[in-house]
């Protein structure tokens, strides 16, 4: 049985999901910069000012002068992850191997399929049809019996929005392409290939493989097989390792340290219940911190040992935060991801006295306390307890 592999992907993403969320964006040139620096160079350019000649990689100052009516965008990253995981749901419910490439890409292995849901190429075009209704994202695709090929093919559906390359035409199919369209020719790869005046596939293929060999080393193997459209690398689904992630938006940017440091305190006391509640203990926790510029700060802490303790990890967070909020920048979102799972011994009840009837230490108790808090949170709500700093 051949393969049946779809790659899906979304031109000039994180523009696509803009105009996605507000209609006031679309048909109108859009870039999208690191920062409001003039010197900032553009991740993200829309067609219409491509028009203009605004590129990938140019400077924020250099595309303003090519074209006036530029309207620039910053990255948010917390929204495109939810939109890759929209995204993701629905290819899901066709193929359980579906692999993210990159932002607006995915491979979706379909092989074996056509007696649940039809053709692949059927199932490609409702795809992009789905997405399209339910997410408002228009998106192009490749079908063919390998990734590589199916890459390709999808950067050249840009017409028709989606092509398939039937088994066996592979090679013809990747011919008339650029080498810079095989994986395998990087950087460096790529100069060396043009100091031989190689620019097309065709012409890398001409090339003996001895002569490859001698003028790019070990490489020269990788090349001479994508060059005739063979990729045997498997569609392989993300493994996501265990782990605890907590985070809340802010209802509106602040630089005040006071509020990001409380929600910082309610979101670690937050995870440090989950991990009670599922007999866990956690030995390392990483915080984000996201910007309204776009920037993104992240610092982790890794303990020596494995706890669920809510003490131990207020005063982890509470040096984290000093590390991590350095910028006078608002802070527009919070992420607090527990790390390194393992297996944690049940603590003790609230004011439990040692075996000899004496107290128990200060800290126990401390511990005992957010115990409670938490009973109260999951009874009356997590709003029931709300953390503050003390004057």
């Amino acid at each position: 049985m051949n393969r049946s592999i779809v790659c899906l992907k979304i031109p000039a993403f994180p523009i696509a999901v803009e105009r996605a969320l507000s209609k006031n964006l679309i048909d109108r040139p859009l870039a999208l910069a690191r920062s409001a620096s003039p010197r900032a160079g553009l991740l993200s350019v829309s067609a219409e000012a491509s028009a203009f000649g605004v590129r990938r990689g140019m400077m924020l100052s250099q595309a303003k002068r090519s074209c006036r009516d530029l309207t620039v965008i910053y990255p948010n990253l917390p929204l495109y992850k939810r939109a890759m995981s929209a995204i993701q749901k629905i290819t899901g419910e066709y193929s359980p191997l579906v692999e993210p490439n990159r932002l607006g890409q995915n491979y979706i292995d379909m092989t074996g399929t056509e007696r649940l849901f039809g053709k692949t190429a059927s199932v490609a075009e409702l795809i992009r049809q789905r997405l399209l209704k339910e997410l408002r994202l228009p998106s192009e695709a490749g079908l063919s019996v390998n990734k590589l090929v199916s890459r390709v093919a999808a950067f050249d559906a840009s017409q028709s929005g989606l092509l398939e390359v039937l088994y066996g035409s592979e090679e013809p199919f990747m011919e008339p392409h650029r080498v810079n369209v095989l994986p395998a020719a990087d950087r460096d790869t790529r100069i060396k290939l043009v100091e031989f005046n190689i620019q097309l596939v065709q012409q890398l293929k001409e090339i003996k493989l001895d002569l490859l060999l001698q003028a790019l080393g070990p490489v020269a193997f990788q090349l001479s097989r994508q060059a005739l459209g063979v990729d045997v690398e498997p569609v392989t689904p993300p493994t996501v390792p265990p782990r605890i992630v907590l985070a809340e938006e802010l209802n509106e940017d602040t630089n005040e340290r006071e509020v990001i440091e409380c929600l910082i305190r309610r979101l670690t006391v937050e995870g440090s219940f989950q991990l009670s509640r599922r007999r866990q203990s956690a030995s390392e926790l990483v915080m984000s911190i996201y910007y309204s510029d776009g920037q993104v700060a992240q610092n982790s802490v890794r303990l020596r040992i494995c706890t669920d303790n809510a003490s131990i990890w207020l005063q982890t967070a509470d040096k984290l935060f000093i590390r991590t909020v350095t910028r006078r920048v608002r802070v527009r979102r919070v992420e607090l991801v527990f790390t390194r799972l393992s297996t944690a011994a049940h603590q003790l009840d609230l004011w439990q006295s040692g075996k000899d009837g004496s107290s128990i230490p200060i800290s126990m108790k401390s511990e005992n306390a957010l115990r409670v808090i938490e009973e109260l949170q999951t009874r009356f709500g997590a709003k029931t307890v709300m953390y503050g700093l003390a004057a």
